[in-house]
């Protein structure tokens, strides 16, 4: 694809963006359906005057389904599709089919959706479960006064000095001075 926005920049003449699934079908059917020859999926639009028509064509079905238009149209679809990409992709990668960096897309892209409030939200629901569930032992309520006295706490049983990580051959197992 031809990126004029980033063409005056060394190696940034074209891009190549991938078809992803949600699209293939539409462009299939445009495919099957074009004149022989034909470059574009939407002829009928000159290229010097895509967007105009395009933002018309958008407004157009949004009144259609009676959904009121949405400022910086444009601007919004494609923070969308960052935000989209960038949950199922690294950044670097879904910032590079968008064409831009992954800074840029971080500082006017991204957004916190309603998707990633519902999975925080069934973390922590999942981890109050868990805490309900735990069985109870002599020291849940480690360090709380008057109830732990002569009581172990669990980490110090079942982790040793050097913490979690196995010991590799090539680093020996020191302990750090106290």
């Amino acid at each position: 694809m031809h990126a004029r926005k980033t063409a005056k920049h060394e190696g940034k003449a074209t891009r190549v963006v991938p078809i992803f699934l949600e699209l293939e079908g539409p462009f299939r059917e445009a495919f099957e359906a074009a004149e022989d020859g034909a470059v574009f999926c939407c002829p009928q639009y000159p290229e010097s005057t895509a967007n105009q028509h395009y933002r018309k064509v958008i407004l157009r079905a949004l009144a259609t389904a009676g959904v009121k238009p949405w400022p910086k149209l444009f601007i919004n679809l494609r923070a969308t599709r960052a935000t989209e990409l960038v949950a199922k992709h690294p950044a670097h990668v879904a910032a590079a089919w968008l064409g831009h960096s992954p800074e840029i897309a971080r500082r006017h892209y991204l957004s916190v959706t309603e998707a990633d409030y519902e999975r925080a939200q069934g973390a922590a629901q999942k981890a109050a479960q868990q805490a309900q569930e735990m069985p109870e032992t002599p020291c849940n309520d480690y360090g709380k006064a008057g109830i732990s006295d002569g009581c172990t706490p669990l980490h110090e049983e079942l982790v040793e000095a050097r913490g979690f990580e196995p010991l590799t051959s090539c680093m020996p197992c020191k302990r750090s001075p106290n």
